[in-house]
This record gives C-alpha cells, structure tokens and sequence, in this order.
C-alpha cells in the first residue's frame, strides 16, 4: 500500500486528503498504484516494494505459485501424500488472494474489482494435476 501502509483504509484523514474513490482505486483495480512510501515510513523494508499495483503484487504471487506451491503440490516425491491427495494451504493478504484467484479463474482486468475475498473464509480449488488448472472452487 505505499505510504498508506498502517492506515485503516476507511480512516477519515486519508479519505479527506485523497478521497474514497481514490483509495478504492489504489485497492481494487489492477494498475493505479499508491503513493511510495519513504525511508521515514514507520513500515519501510529496504527489500519490499515500496509501492505497486494489482498487477505487480499479481506478477509476485503467480511467480510464487510457479516456482514454490505448484511444484510442491504437483511435482515433489518422495513426500507422504500421493500428488492427487496432497492438501495445501495459503494464508495471505486479501490483496494477494485476490490476485491468486484472478489468476486461477482467469478474471479480466475490470472484473477483479468486484472479485470478493472474505475474511476467515476458506477458499478452496481442487486442481487437475495433469493441466494445472483449478478443476473446481
């Protein structure tokens, strides 16, 4: 969230000072992008982003996916579940479900707005481990 990371995204001084169509954007859409945050910011990691879209945060989870979760859910021997039993779970922001789910359902761009992640929800795909591909949500 940039400069705005650590704000309630309903608090009225950020909603006074960029408006609530705004903030909605910069949460909801794939490519508005907040403003950075600095050196100064109470939350600023020198290896984090220090502001992205949708989009970017959607380029990190999916390279993710690719590189740590789809091989250990479809690829990986030796371990004590057979590929078609194996079970995994994601806990993550809602911005970074978001973005997994846009992914798997293949969402266009002007829909992920409306694509909802609830809070302490499970959300759960079954896939087809030949394609990769969710087979049902």
């Amino acid at each position: 969230y940039g400069s705005l990371q650590g704000w309630r995204k309903a608090d009225p001084e950020l909603v006074q000072g960029f408006g609530s169509d705004m903030l909605l954007s910069w949460r909801r859409t794939m490519d508005a992008k907040p403003p950075p945050m600095t050196k100064e910011h109470h939350h600023y990691d020198p290896d984090a982003p220090r502001t992205e879209t949708l989009r970017d945060c959607q380029k990190r989870v999916v390279a993710c996916w690719e590189t740590t979760i789809a091989p250990a859910l479809f690829e990986e021997e030796n371990l004590p579940t057979e590929i078609e039993n194996r079970t995994i779970l994601v806990a993550a922001h809602s911005n970074t479900l978001r973005m997994l789910m846009a992914y798997f359902d293949e969402v266009a761009d002007e829909k992920v707005p409306e694509l909802y992640v609830p809070n302490a929800v499970p959300i759960i795909y079954r896939f087809d481990p030949r394609t990769r591909k969710p087979l049902s949500r």
